[in-house]
């Protein structure tokens, strides 16, 4: 890469990292670090960014809008979440502190991840109501849902749901509903594994997808002062690509 076109994007980067910087520092000051709207409102958010820059649409509660309305619907089904890939626990503990959920046991693979939800879920007082596991296995979601009617079950592992949901664990899960975020641009082969993921969940599931929604950003007026630019960075997740989600719900 040639010299100027390294500085050129590296410094639209840093550009778009200072202005989302200051966008969240006015929401910080309106709000502090609590989620202002939306489904997940009063929720306290870490003021560690350990997976990513997106606290302002954190706060705005913007962040994956289609995902939380998912979750929302899908909770008349179960009241046991199962988040694989939690991470800071951003949706487990939002599901806890709206009370769309009784419960959630988590899994995620990083330490300083599972340290900072159990501090996440300890700030917003759910942490009695969650269970924290490592690296999710077919065993161990075998023993979860073995004495459970049913589950919902959230998945975001970075492409590893390709190997995680193989058709003998989609059988073992034949009950539960399941939302899978697909990292399909990660992979070589990516479309043709979604098919097959597809094809394999069908015997047991009906399979749909969710896109990301529409914002309208001139819904907030905390942001009423700033240029336009900087409007539309507060609602940015810095994704390389949009994002899809399948779900899965039970054919029996």
């Amino acid at each position: 890469m040639k010299l100027k076109t390294f500085l050129r994007k590296y410094l639209c980067k840093n550009d778009i990292r200072v202005a989302q910087g200051i966008v969240a520092n006015e929401l910080k000051r309106i709000h502090g670090h609590t989620v202002a709207y939306g489904i997940f409102k009063g929720m306290k958010l870490s003021d560690k960014a350990w997976w990513g820059d997106d606290l302002p649409t954190k706060i705005l509660g913007e962040y994956e809008r289609h995902v939380q309305e998912k979750l929302k619907e899908l909770s008349r089904s179960s009241k046991i979440l199962i988040d694989i890939g939690a991470a800071d626990g951003f949706f487990a503990i939002g599901c806890l502190v709206s009370n769309l959920y009784e419960k959630v046991v988590c899994f995620e693979i990083s330490d300083e991840g599972r340290e900072l939800l159990v501090a996440n879920a300890k700030a917003n007082q759910v942490d009695e109501r969650i269970v924290v596991k490592g690296e999710a296995a077919k065993e161990s979601l075998r023993n979860i849902v073995a004495n459970l009617e049913s589950a919902v079950i959230l998945c975001d592992i970075e492409g590893a749901e390709f190997d995680l949901f193989s058709e003998e664990l989609l059988k073992i899960l034949n009950k539960c509903y399941i939302v899978i975020e697909l990292h399909e641009s990660a992979m070589i082969k990516g479309q043709e594994m979604v098919a097959q993921l597809g094809n394999s969940a069908s015997k047991y599931f009906d399979v749909d997808f969710i896109y990301p929604l529409d914002i309208n950003i001139n819904k907030y007026k905390e942001l009423n002062s700033f240029h336009d630019n900087y409007r539309l960075l507060a609602f940015s997740e810095g994704r390389g690509v949009s994002m899809r989600w399948m779900v899965l719900s039970p054919k029996t």
